[in-house]
Formats: structure tokens, sequence, C-alpha cells
């Protein structure tokens, strides 16, 4: 279980740029092409966790304006993480996006996208996200969260898949 959530620090950031593309290998295959899933590079991510690692420690946010928070295990290891900011979307239909919630799969099941969830989003604050076509796992766990599609998907050249909003509180 889940010891501790707390912002993003460099220290997490190795840990976590290879989790996160384990992680698409894993929750994506079959969803986007082994082409998009074998270019993920375990030393590029590194370095972009650590650079929004750098940043959070001066800012609080990424440079994109991200606010990440990650839970870690009982010996202080990163297995997760929720990032929330400002809306990407041209017409956002919150003031709140859901960027991104990954948990390490051995820790699936545990409660900790819940204490994430509401840790990024305190008091089932009103929000939206984007999420996956065909991730239905994720698209169940956001259902259970009070998270709804709202009709509106759009298209992500960059990984050649569609995504599916889901709005909670609007």
């Amino acid at each position: 279980m889940v010891t501790t959530i707390a912002p993003l620090v460099l220290d997490d950031a190795a840990v976590l740029g290879r989790l996160h593309n384990a992680l698409w290998r894993s929750t994506y295959a079959g969803l986007l092409s082994a082409e998009v899933l074998a270019a993920r590079d375990d030393a590029s991510n590194v370095r972009r966790w650590q650079e929004r690692a750098r940043a959070h420690e001066e800012s609080g946010v990424s440079r994109e304006g991200g606010r990440t928070l990650v839970a870690h295990d009982r010996a202080g290891a990163p297995i997760g993480w929720a990032t929330v900011g400002l809306p990407r979307d041209a017409s956002p239909p919150t003031p709140v996006e859901l960027w991104s919630l990954y948990v390490a799969a051995e820790h699936h099941g545990r409660g900790i996208a819940l204490a994430l969830v509401a840790a990024a989003l305190p008091d089932a604050q009103a929000a939206h996200l984007w999420v996956l076509v065909g991730n239905d796992r994720a698209i169940s766990f956001y259902r259970k969260l009070g998270f709804v599609p709202d009709g509106v998907t759009e298209h992500d050249d960059a990984v050649g898949a569609d995504d599916l909003r889901m709005v909670r509180g609007v």
C-alpha cells in the first residue's frame, strides 16, 4: 500500500521515466502500433522527467504547467503518479484537466489510483480528462470516480489513435 503521496522531486525522475514507458508498453499494447510503443526511449523519457522534476522543485509545477503528485511504496520507491493542470482543450468543459494517472501494474487494485486522484482533485473537484478509446479498464475506473464521456473525441496524430473526453462535476 502507499505510504506517501508527495509532489514530484528529482529523486523520483529516473524511476518514473522508465516506469512511464513500461506502463505505456503494457497498457497500450494492441491499442497503439508496435512502432509507436517501441519508439519510446527510456533515456530520453528519464531526461524529460528530470526536467519536470527540476521545474517542480523550483516552482511547484512543470514547465508545461502541470502539478504532479507521486505515490511511493513503503520503501519510498515511486509506484505511480497523477498530473493535473489547466485544460489543454480549445474549449474545455471544466477549469481543470487530469493530464495523467498511472500506477505500476503490480499495485493495481490497492486503492493507489483512488488516493492519487483524491489528492490531485480534492473534494471530487470538477475536472475532465482524455482517455484512449479502447482503454476499457481506465474508462471503467474513471466512471467509478464520477467521470462520464461527454461525446467528444479527438484524434491524436502523434500516436495514431483516438481519445475520448470524460468529465465530472459539470
